[in-house]
């Protein structure tokens, strides 16, 4: 099968997986994989990358897991530097889901240490990397290392004009307070990032912290 058939399937795949048919994407991502041969077609890292999400939806972990290290060692052999550093972050998104905290800290470590080599004008991209880690190791109860993590993606954050950043980073605050009892620091750091995302008029994430904010008054 030619290439424009193979780019026909995996645009079905993506639509499917759009539509949240994750079994039917999932399919379609398989079948495009099988056909497309040349590991080094950018179109293989897409649709290794889409299958990866798609098993990470699908909360089948390992799969996923599987997908972001091909992709990862298929970045590096292409000396791709940006679709590696994804692959590592999907790959901490997906290990911490799996509770697997101890191999999502060091590729937490990992990803900072190539974003500063690498790619330190990135800010959005060292902030999301700070962010994960802060978020990895809240989930395995390192308090003093979530809120270290979330001190430096918030001075990150201030370098960046779009100010939803900061208030992304003041959200994971207040969850990281929350989650020590520390109910009057929590309310103070979900208000700042309420203010932030209102001014941008963001229902959607507006109401989660006002459900946060009722939360830290029970």
């Amino acid at each position: 099968m030619d290439k424009i058939e193979i780019q026909k399937i995996s645009e079905q795949a993506l639509k499917a997986h759009e539509k949240e048919d994750y079994a039917k994407a999932e399919k379609l991502f398989l079948e495009a994989l099988y056909l497309l041969d040349d590991k080094a077609n950018p179109l293989y890292q897409r649709l290794v990358y889409g299958l990866g999400i798609n098993y990470a939806l699908q909360e089948n972990y390992e799969g996923a897991k599987s997908c972001f290290q091909e992709g990862r060692f298929n970045a590096i052999k292409a000396q791709n530097m940006e679709f590696e550093l994804q692959m590592i972050h999907e790959l901490i998104v997906v290990c911490r889901k799996a509770e697997e905290y101890q191999t999502a800290e060091l590729l937490v470590e990992e990803e900072i240490l190539y974003r500063k080599t690498h790619t330190p004008d990135d800010l959005i991209g060292l902030v999301t990397a700070y962010y994960e880690g802060a978020m990895t190791f809240l989930s395995s109860l390192h308090f003093k290392r979530s809120n270290l993590y979330l001190k430096e993606a918030l001075v990150q954050a201030k370098n960046i004009p779009d100010d939803r950043y900061t208030a992304w980073i003041y959200m994971g605050m207040g969850d990281l307070y929350f989650a020590q009892n520390e109910n009057d620091l929590a309310k103070k750091a979900y208000q700042k990032s309420l203010a932030i995302y209102e001014k941008y008029e963001n229902k959607k994430i507006s109401n989660i912290l006002c459900l946060r904010l009722r939360q830290t008054e029970l």
